[in-house]
């Protein structure tokens, strides 16, 4: 069984150092900051294995560069919106979900979020085919039916 839960990562977590002379009683912002971020697709087995993360980044292109140093299968891909969309999740579920349950033994489940870039029917099939049940949580599901939420993202971004 794996759970699957995708979340955002802000380049720019909110804290702002600026340089200004002492005694100045008014600070003056002169340079732009954005609050680029990355989505992260993560998904962990029941037994508390984790899978390679994906990484996906609002971008044309996909620079070598932003693929150096992840951890080992880490997957990256790039869209104009960086957020998951259909064809980006079903990228994720063939490269990484599927292979790693496709090689377990016994019934297999994968469960995530009711979102409609979420559905895949070529996914769904491809599932079924493999005898994976692909669940889908209520939507609007809190934190209690989102493990990821609080076992992992919370405290991932607690050090980010």
């Amino acid at each position: 069984m794996i759970n699957y839960d995708e979340t955002n990562m802000s380049y720019d977590p909110g804290k702002q150092q600026i340089i200004m002379k002492r005694g100045s009683k008014h600070a003056e912002k002169v340079m732009d900051s954005s609050k680029s971020s990355v989505s992260i697709m993560m998904a962990a087995s029941a037994d508390g294995k984790l899978l390679p993360p994906y990484v996906l980044y609002k971008s044309e292109l996909l620079w070598d560069t932003w693929q150096e140093g992840g951890p080992q299968g880490t997957c990256f891909n790039r869209n104009k919106t960086g957020w998951f969309d259909l064809p980006v999740f079903e990228d994720w579920l063939f490269t990484i979900a599927l292979p790693y349950l496709k090689r377990q033994n016994g019934p297999t489940v994968v469960i995530g979020d009711n979102l409609s870039s979420y559905v895949s029917l070529c996914g769904i099939e491809e599932c079924e085919r493999n005898n994976i049940s692909f669940i889908l949580l209520p939507p609007n599901s809190k934190h209690p039916r989102q493990p990821l939420d609080v076992s992992f993202f919370r405290p991932m971004k607690a050090v980010w």
